[in-house]
């Protein structure tokens, strides 16, 4: 009996084998894709039951545990971490300040993304009350960031934040807009004094929303 030997670069190429070939390696890489998405949703499962836990827990407490929270550029929490024993709460000298800035933000900033858009909506809608929510509503009303998105996205840029009483601060802001294929529009100047106090979570629902504690219960606009 006698043997042959075949290497693989004697045999000749068709369209047949080229083809088989290509799904071959198509298949692998579904595979190596599967497989990383498995691992990924595995991490997500174990996050989403950690945090379903913890909520479980404060719910049936009736409490509501003071938190560090990091936020992402959105307003999203990513990370966060119960206040300890030896830890300082947050001064509301600096609490304040970092919270009207976003909230401004979240009030006025236009962006192309939907989902950003609601987030950055019941962000801003949680931190207002009595008046100041006609008030935003009202500016909503007229300026529907929704529709203005579909022309422009609007950048927001702090330009000055002053305390003027314990319950009053003076925000001036730049709102930039930026058509939707990239040109840059006239900048306007905007700007509002608004009453505001710091209020204690007393849900889990209500922390998630309004992680800061500010309460706005007043606006009043002010021209640039």
């Amino acid at each position: 009996m006698t043997s042959t030997t075949i290497r693989l670069s004697e045999i000749e190429t068709t369209p047949y084998v080229a083809a088989r070939g290509k799904a071959v390696n198509e298949r692998e890489i579904l595979a190596q894709k599967i497989k990383l998405w498995q691992a990924v949703t595995s991490v997500a499962l174990l996050f989403s039951l950690s945090l379903y836990a913890h909520v479980w827990q404060i719910e049936n407490k009736r409490t509501v545990e003071v938190v560090y929270a990091q936020t992402d550029a959105t307003g999203l929490i990513v990370s966060g971490r119960e206040l300890g024993s030896n830890d300082q709460e947050v001064p509301l000298s600096v609490l304040m300040p970092t919270a009207i800035q976003r909230w401004v933000m979240d009030a006025f900033s236009v962006s192309s993304d939907t989902l950003v858009q609601e987030q950055w909506r019941d962000h801003a809608y949680a931190q207002v009350s009595g008046q100041a929510y006609e008030i935003l509503d009202m500016y909503h009303r007229e300026h529907n960031p929704f529709t203005i998105a579909e022309s422009q996205t609007i950048a927001i840029k702090i330009t000055d934040l002053q305390q003027l009483s314990p319950e009053s601060w003076l925000v001036r802001w730049e709102e930039m807009p930026q058509s939707r294929q990239g040109r840059r529009l006239p900048v306007i100047k905007n700007g509002a004094l608004l009453t505001v106090s710091h209020v204690q979570p007393t849900s889990t629902k209500e922390a998630l929303k309004n992680l800061e504690g500010l309460m706005i219960t007043n606006i009043e606009w002010r021209a640039m």
